[in-house]
């Protein structure tokens, strides 16, 4: 007569470890463009970054699946411990690397890379700015700014997070031929632009907030 045998528990491979810690550090990884994006492009020279707006609005997201992987990754490595445990206790061998302290570094280390980098958006919103005062951009010259029909556009924004959320709005006003000077902050969301009216219109800079995925509040 047969008697039925519980099963045994398998072993978690090794390929689920790598979905879970590559899929952590790239849902990390997302969390931070929305701030990291727009000063990559900037430093590139590429312009804007127009998924900066969208990746914001997916930041909660992206910061709760990388938390469901590191999640998940600490649980196949407490299982395959678990299960390493087990069977040398059965056999009576040795304690192996997959249940010694020091094998955990890398998960540890893992821990520590995507938490760092899901944070870095709330890090980077606490940089310093730069001490350069918003108003005092008001009141320079066509003398100062080299624009020989100076005007001014000045404008509430929103969707400016963080000091690196501004390089490469700033850099884009620049890059317009006919401005002669830009200063974009984020305490408060404003930018101010001094360009020649006859050479570029106003409506190109409320393009450009929103081809970053900002938006324009109010023109002065």
């Amino acid at each position: 007569m047969k008697t039925d045998q519980p099963k045994r528990e398998t072993q978690p491979s090794s390929g689920s470890g790598k979905w879970l810690f590559g899929g952590g550090l790239a849902a990390a990884f997302a969390a931070t463009l929305c701030c990291i994006g727009p000063l990559v492009f900037a430093g590139l020279g590429l312009g804007a970054f127009a998924a900066a707006g969208f990746f914001h609005e997916m930041r909660p997201f992206f910061l709760g699946l990388a938390i469901f992987f590191v999640a998940g990754a600490w649980i196949w490595d407490w299982r395959k411990r678990r299960l390493a445990s087990r069977e040398n206790s059965e056999t009576g061998a040795s304690c192996g690397t997959g249940c010694q302290p020091r094998s955990r570094l890398g998960l540890i280390l893992f821990t520590a890379v995507a938490l760092l980098l899901g944070a870095s958006p709330f890090i980077l919103q606490e940089w310093p700015e730069g001490t350069s005062e918003t108003s005092s951009s008001s009141s320079m010259t066509t003398a100062d700014t080299g624009v020989s029909n100076l005007a001014v556009w000045k404008a509430e924004l929103e969707g400016l997070y963080c000091a690196s959320c501004v390089a490469g709005l700033q850099q884009a006003f620049e890059n317009v031929d006919g401005v002669g000077t830009a200063e974009v902050t984020y305490r408060p969301q404003k930018a101010i632009v001094h360009y020649d009216s006859e050479r570029v219109e106003s409506g190109r800079f409320r393009e450009i907030v929103e081809d970053f995925g900002y938006s324009v509040v109010t023109v002065k």
